[in-house]
């Protein structure tokens, strides 16, 4: 019974949540919102030429909304992770603790590949 109460107490509570306000309000001018403004990467902060443009062509990071759902130009996008690792292990600031875990990671991602791929998964 006390379950049931205390539910129904925290239901109420939350139903009578109003929300956060919104504070961009009135802030944004129309020269912000205009449809002629050119994407930028989010890495290197250039504009991107092409908005229909999978990779920035400075930096080669993702610039498109639907790249990493592409399956062949999704390729450098999911396996980027493994070039970031290895900088890491041969950068000569990383920690020993650190460089011990990255390279545990590589091989247990390399044996999960292998084990899936000689299945066939």
């Amino acid at each position: 019974m006390l379950a049931i109460i205390l539910v129904w107490r925290f239901l109420r509570w939350f139903s009578s949540f109003k929300g956060f306000p919104d504070p961009w309000e009135g802030e944004i001018d129309s020269e912000e919102l205009n449809s002629d403004s050119k994407p930028i990467c989010l890495k290197c902060q250039r504009p991107v030429n092409n908005p229909s443009q999978y990779y920035c062509p400075n930096c080669g990071n993702v610039t498109g909304d639907y790249t990493r759902y592409m399956p062949f130009i999704n390729i450098p996008f999911n396996y980027s992770i493994f070039g970031k690792i290895w900088k890491r292990l041969k950068n000569p600031e990383t920690f020993i603790l650190t460089k011990i875990m990255l390279f545990v990671l590589i091989l247990i991602t390399l044996s999960a590949m292998v084990l899936l791929f000689s299945f066939g998964i």
